[in-house]
């Protein structure tokens, strides 16, 4: 009898240390922090804009050894691209939190770059436009700042999350800018890459691909 007592009290006694520990106020503060920055908009908030032929992409590479730097340009499919967006806050600024967008691959064009240096990386020992005419990406999550979303190049597909900022334009239009980096390697691009070819000299290319963006919505 005397040990069962003595036993009860141990318990009530570590049971008290346990909760006098507790920081139940703090918990309370938390919980109200999160309802009120919270913030869902209504399904009815959401809109989807297609985008408009002055959409385009800005690519950079690179060769490795000698450092030189090449640019060029791509468009977007308009007509089958598009974005959704939906309020993020009680404000109203708005946020991407859907879409699709898709990359024309034929207008893969180069930036006062020799013509020779375009045709390799239409062919099929980069991104094989002609059997690959396009590359896809497609929303599937926000965070802040961020658009998460599958990106497909060639046959393969990754997941990435990009960077964004969003403006309202003047005439009711939204701009979307972005800047990211992509490694080539992960969409099978292995050409002339120092990560796959070691006895290549000069000739090797970066791995990296930096990918700017500027898209423009539709009324």
């Amino acid at each position: 009898m005397i040990k069962k007592i003595i036993l009860t009290v141990l318990i009530l006694v570590i049971a008290f240390i346990i909760f006098r520990n507790i920081d139940f106020k703090n918990q309370v503060s938390q919980n109200n922090i999160n309802q009120i920055t919270n913030f869902t908009p209504s399904p009815d908030e959401f809109v989807q804009k297609k985008i408009t032929s002055s959409s385009n992409i800005t690519w950079y590479g690179e060769n490795k050894i000698q450092v030189k730097s090449h640019t060029g340009t791509l468009k977007f499919n308009t007509d089958v691209s598009f974005i959704g967006l939906a309020p993020k806050n009680e404000e109203g600024e708005m946020e991407i939190v859907g879409g699709q967008l898709l990359v024309d691959a034929t207008t893969l064009e180069g930036t006062n770059q020799p013509e020779m240096l375009v045709n390799h990386l239409r062919s099929a020992d980069f991104f094989d436009v002609e059997t690959y005419p396009e590359a896809s990406f497609v929303v599937t999550g926000k965070a802040d700042g961020h658009v998460k979303g599958f990106l497909s190049i060639k046959d393969k597909t990754n997941e990435v999350s990009i960077p964004y900022t969003l403006t309202k334009e003047s005439d009711g239009r939204y701009k979307i800018e972005g800047s990211f980096d992509i490694d080539r390697t992960l969409w099978g691009i292995t050409t002339l890459s120092g990560s796959f070819f070691k006895d290549i000299g000069d000739a090797v290319v970066e791995d990296t691909i930096k990918l700017n963006f500027t898209i423009y919505t539709a009324d």
